[in-house]
């Protein structure tokens, strides 16, 4: 008997029957770990630690404490459907990715290109600069009062001037997009009826204070905050800095594995391109793990971006992710930071440690800053589970199993890794 088993069938193992399996407790065990509810060593014995991380998952998910239902199983195996991925020709095609359940539980993921391998790059060292003194900011420079206004939110977005609010709020389009912008992010703009009125204003005053702009101004990047929102004081890069071949050779040198191994990996089991077309980082917020580290205080004034169970209807995908960020950024922005999964390997914030951050705020910048820290990311919380020593060995079953729970078998995952890995020592 196993987690796949049960989780295939329609029979509830007690807990008693579990705790005479020592297989079955380790299966657990990893799976608890994975998920982070840390039961200690994975050594097949039902202690303390392990009793006591099992009871905070049925907690968390609202089951029964006492055995192992096939829902339960599911949800520490991290099954769903998941489309049938050719086998590379020539070379490997890139899946479509969800969240690996080492990671987190199931989630719908954005859809995702096929890498292309890209030339290396000779990284040149650069001197440290001596720091410069900061410059004054400069005035805005304003429209003028003759000039016309624009017909919408992206041409202002797109140019360097800045206009007065007394223009925007008299024309009823711009406010109606004002008033979309500051109701996707959770500032409560009342009616979007292109009426700019008391709680419009509200609204756009406290979307000012949070970037630290001009209430009584829009700015370009005050327009693009309302088309796109970010979190503030994490700048958004752009263009977007892709991986290059130095990024897989400092990884690779990092773990001891071959180039090729970090390429598989990344070729299989990552998100495609670690980023959205706008430059922000691609991500998947948890609202079931916001609602864990605000103690549910939200459940009910904002039950889409925090709920007691996990939920696949909440999952909005691709940018849509960001407006429910970004409002949970404005209830409690430490705990809607940790509930988000970030970049190429869809780490999640509370990971960051594994991920070798000190706190959530640094991984969430770097996260930003370009593929490269990403994938450096992605295989610190790799090494940090103990999985490096299967991209040492090229052992691409012992991997899967771990990085992917014990239905990899079904999807094939260690026969694409060992594809992959083939194509790029090939290529090489």
């Amino acid at each position: 008997m196993n987690l796949n088993t049960i989780a295939s069938g329609t029979a509830t193992t007690s807990l008693t029957t579990v705790r005479n399996s020592q297989s079955l407790i380790r299966e657990l065990q990893q799976r608890l770990t994975a998920l982070g509810f840390q039961p200690g060593p994975i050594d097949g014995l039902w202690g303390n630690r392990t009793q006591s991380a099992f009871t905070a998952f049925t907690t968390r998910n609202q089951l029964k404490a006492n055995e192992v239902s096939p829902r339960a199983a599911q949800l520490l195996l991290g099954i769903q459907p998941r489309p049938t991925q050719p086998t590379p020709a020539p070379r490997p095609n890139q899946p479509t990715p969800s969240t690996p359940t080492v990671l987190q539980p199931p989630a719908t993921p954005a859809p995702t290109p096929t890498p292309t391998p890209r030339p290396p790059v000779t990284a040149t060292p650069v001197p440290t600069p001596v720091p410069a003194p900061t410059p004054a900011p400069s005035a805005p420079r304003l429209a003028p009062a003759t000039q016309a206004i624009p017909t919408g939110l992206r041409p202002i977005a797109s140019d360097v001037l800045t206009w007065q609010m007394n223009r925007i709020t008299a024309d009823q389009r711009l406010t109606r997009q004002v008033q979309q912008g500051l109701d996707a992010m959770g500032h409560n703009p009342g009616p979007i009826d292109g009426l700019w009125g008391g709680r419009t204003q509200a609204g756009y005053v406290a979307f000012s204070r949070a970037y630290g702009f001009n209430s009584n101004e829009l700015s370009p990047i005050a327009a693009l905050m309302l088309l796109e929102p970010a979190i503030p004081r994490i700048p958004v890069t752009r263009p977007t800095r892709s991986l290059n071949a130095q990024d897989f050779q400092n990884v690779a040198r990092s773990i001891g594995c071959d180039v090729a191994a970090v390429r598989a990996v990344v070729d299989v089991e990552a998100a495609g391109s670690g980023f959205l077309r706008d430059g922000r980082p691609k991500i998947l917020f948890e609202a079931h793990w916001f609602s864990e580290f605000t103690d549910g205080r939200f459940d009910g004034s904002n039950d889409d971006i925090s709920s007691a169970v996990w939920n696949r209807a909440l999952y909005i995908g691709g940018a849509g992710e960001w407006d429910r960020i970004y409002r949970a950024s404005n209830l409690s922005r430490e705990a809607a930071l940790k509930s988000a999964s970030w970049g190429l390997g869809q780490i999640m914030g509370f990971n960051h440690a594994s991920a070798g951050y000190r706190d959530v705020e640094s991984f969430v910048r770097d996260m930003h800053e370009s593929e490269g820290k990403q994938l450096a990311a992605m295989f610190n919380f790799i090494k940090s589970n103990r999985l490096d020593r299967f991209l040492i060995s090229r052992d691409w079953a012992g991997f899967a199993r771990q990085y992917n729970g014990e239905s990899f078998r079904v999807n094939r995952y260690d026969e694409k890794l060992a594809d992959a890995y083939n194509y790029w020592r090939n290529a090489a």
